[in-house]
């Protein structure tokens, strides 16, 4: 029989318990990743890559509520301490309800962006979802204003169609009394059909992401408005014409939505023009884009009003049969092209007539 030193045996015991320790922690490990790795077939690259796309904000904190992982979408998140101090406060009371007791939370911040999270303390760590809710609660926020805003301009003239409308159907009313209420109801009808169309048109422009922009010729743009109002024009005796410095460079927007642009603004001149008026278009080339400038030589508008005639249905003279959405509607297109509408008017005493001008950046 072979004999063994205890130093040998001491030895081979240290091996055997360090081996043991090793398959624990390998164990251990396999336990946890297994199920989530192995049995899907996901790689810990591959599913950090996936992470990282997501559309929302995925983070793992400790027991004291520090950041042991969060993906891309968070990390972006982080670069704001807004929310920071009150997000870490939820966490602390989250842990402190117990595990699996969820906090959530919408929250705005200084800065004018909202945010939500929602947290859920696990046994030995807590899991954050966060999201930037700023555009959602912007086209909220504006469908609200919206339909508050068309209840609000639709009562006036249906109750004048209702009124006029139980006028002419009375059977003791003389023949010139129905035409007449007839005539108004149906001038009702017709403000009622432009109003509901514009407040579709800048609802939609405003609960919109953004225009589909690509290179376009702005002289065919203008040339295509001109055409189509130059028959209203012609019935007053108003003149239009159009200029362009030679070459022009092309812009980047959208098409479809300049020329509503151009036919806004040249209906309110044509609109509110007087006979033998003149409106001119020029469209000057200029280092990274084109400057577009419209000027009129009608009644102009009242410096007090100049600065919030591009408000929505802000009409200057109240009794105008206008719906006060055209320089709304301009104003919020412009401003998806990342540009914004500039109104000049000068005082009566001094000359008559509106500029309005606007950049376009080139393709």
């Amino acid at each position: 029989m072979t004999a063994v030193s205890l130093h040998t045996l001491v030895f081979i015991l240290l091996l055997l318990c360090l081996a043991v320790a090793l398959l624990a922690v390998a164990l251990d490990r396999r336990r946890f990743r297994d199920p989530l790795l192995q049995n899907t077939g996901a790689q810990p690259e591959s599913l950090a890559h996936v992470l990282d796309a997501a559309p929302f904000g995925l983070a793992l904190l400790d027991g004291e509520s520090r950041f042991l992982y969060h993906n891309s979408y968070a990390r972006r998140l982080r670069q704001n301490d807004g929310w920071q101090q009150p997000f870490m406060a939820d966490a602390a009371a989250a842990r402190q309800r117990g595990d699996y007791e969820t906090v959530y939370r919408l929250m705005s911040l200084p800065d004018g962006r909202a945010m939500t999270w929602w947290i859920c303390p696990l046994p030995r760590l807590s899991l954050a979802f966060l999201t930037d809710v700023t555009e959602q609660q912007r086209l909220q926020k504006n469908a609200q204003m919206f339909l508050g805003t068309l209840s609000h301009e639709l009562r006036t003239p249906l109750t004048a169609v209702l009124a006029h409308l139980d006028i002419a159907r009375k059977q003791m009313i003389d023949e010139p009394t129905r035409q007449e209420s007839l005539s108004i109801a149906y001038q009702e009808m017709v403000r009622l059909a432009h109003l509901v169309q514009g407040m579709v048109a800048l609802g939609r422009l405003e609960m919109s992401e953004g225009v589909e922009k690509r290179p376009c010729d702005l002289l065919m743009v203008a040339e295509t408005a001109v055409s189509q109002l130059l028959p209203t024009a012609d019935a007053k005796t108003i003149t239009i014409s159009l200029e362009a410095a030679a070459p022009l460079p092309l812009v980047y927007g959208d098409a479809d939505k300049l020329k509503q642009v151009f036919l806004n603004v040249l209906d309110n001149s044509v609109k509110y023009g007087r006979a033998g008026d003149h409106i001119s278009i020029c469209l000057t080339p200029e280092t990274d884009g084109v400057r577009v400038t419209i000027q009129d030589t009608g009644p102009g508008i009242p410096p007090e009003h100049v600065p919030r005639v591009a408000e929505r249905l802000y009409r200057v003279n109240q009794d105008s049969q206008g719906s006060g959405l055209g320089l709304a509607i301009v104003a919020e297109i412009l401003h998806l092209h990342g540009t914004r509408l500039e109104i000049e008017s000068p005082p009566a005493n001094e000359k008559t007539g509106v500029t309005i001008s606007f950049f376009l950046p080139g393709a």
